[in-house]
């Protein structure tokens, strides 16, 4: 099975084009954190260096290997590049705990490491983390199309 590496391009095609995603960080226990590259391209771009300056609005775990490896999703590695100074640290994720109700009472937050909780909705409303979870084939390209 093809494992990917911190830095790694990652060319997915889609029914628009050429869509890019960069391997940002490794865990020992979960799937590939990814980033996605905003844009889609005809073709691939000549300096893939430049790609990486592109801001991302999605950041996530996926098991990328698994679902190029499984078809589930067509694409290939095309090199590495550095990864832009604000992605290298492990991202911390954030999961909603609900009430019977359905309403968000408070949220876990996990860096990677360690794992703590907020109430305050104050000081949550004030943070943009990812969801914690391994996104599917299916959720990664309804994310990226």
């Amino acid at each position: 099975m093809t494992q990917f590496s911190a830095g790694d391009l990652i060319e997915i095609e889609i029914k628009s084009g050429l869509t890019y995603l960069q391997v940002t960080c490794l865990h020992p226990s979960y799937p590939e954190v990814i980033r996605h590259i905003e844009g889609v391209y005809i073709n691939r771009p000549s300096e893939l260096e430049l790609l990486t300056t592109q801001q991302s609005k999605i950041i996530g775990m996926a098991p990328i290997a698994k679902l190029i490896e499984s078809g589930s999703i067509i694409g290939r590695k095309i090199g590495s590049a550095e990864i832009p100074q604000n992605y290298i640290a492990f991202p911390t994720f954030q999961t909603p705990i609900r009430n019977k109700q359905g309403q968000v009472i408070y949220w876990w937050f996990w860096d990677g490491d360690g794992i703590w909780y907020e109430s305050d909705q104050k000081t949550i409303k004030n943070h943009n983390f990812p969801i914690r979870e391994v996104m599917t084939a299916n959720i990664l390209l309804q994310r990226i199309c």
